[in-house]
């Protein structure tokens, strides 16, 4: 396995790991052992990547119980729109993954008819929680947008949504279509992308649901 490899694999499981919570499929157990993960991940990469063979088995350990649940749940929007990223653009496949992670977080906490509970890390406020992942994802070593990640092309915006991967994305606990999808998106590729409230705004004026 390369170092790029090895510094990535990980990453790919702790990010996967922050869909399983959210996620329709998700099961009783399965959303135990995402918690578990969770609070395992988010320990060991508080301060960045590991740095002590304690923090590195806490790692190895989260990924193992996120690799678990995510065979339960299975994945959401994240990973709906990842696959054209790595496929088509290079980006390795934890970092396409947390790429939407925040801004889907923001925008899966704002619905009032939520029925899954985010991690006590991040709390239930929607733009905090996302804000508190995106400086988790940055001091990992993960940028936490296309943005901030140097992809700035609004036509990046009509090429995912084009080619998303419709069966992960029925997944997501609140319906995006093409619209509020494509919104989303595009908030993301934008200089204002950490701008969580005005992204739900946005998300919601294009009629993102729950059903």
């Amino acid at each position: 396995m390369s170092a790029v490899q090895l510094n990535y694999r990980p990453k790919g499981q702790a990010c996967g790991c922050r869909q399983t919570h959210w996620s329709r499929g998700a099961t009783e157990e399965s959303s135990q052992l995402a918690h578990l993960a969770f609070g395992r991940l988010w320990a060991a990469t508080a301060s960045g990547m590991p740095a002590s063979e304690t923090a590195w088995a806490d790692l190895c350990a989260g990924a193992h119980l996120a690799g678990r649940a995510i065979a339960t749940s299975r994945t959401t929007a994240a990973h709906a729109l990842s696959y054209q990223l790595t496929s088509a653009h290079g980006v390795l496949h934890g970092q396409a993954v947390a790429l939407f992670l925040p801004g889907l977080l923001a925008v899966n906490l704002h619905d009032p008819d939520r029925r899954w509970r985010p991690p006590d890390a991040l709390g239930d406020d929607p733009c905090r929680a996302a804000e508190r992942l995106a400086r988790h994802l940055e001091a990992f070593g993960v940028s936490p947008s296309p943005y901030a990640a140097g992809m700035r092309d609004l036509a990046l915006a009509d090429e995912l949504v084009g080619s998303v991967n419709l069966a992960r994305l029925s997944r997501n606990p609140r319906a995006l279509d093409a619209a509020p999808l494509h919104a989303l998106v595009a908030h993301q590729l934008s200089p204002s992308w950490r701008d969580y409230e005005d992204l739900i705004t946005r998300v919601d004026q294009e009629g993102c649901g729950d059903d």
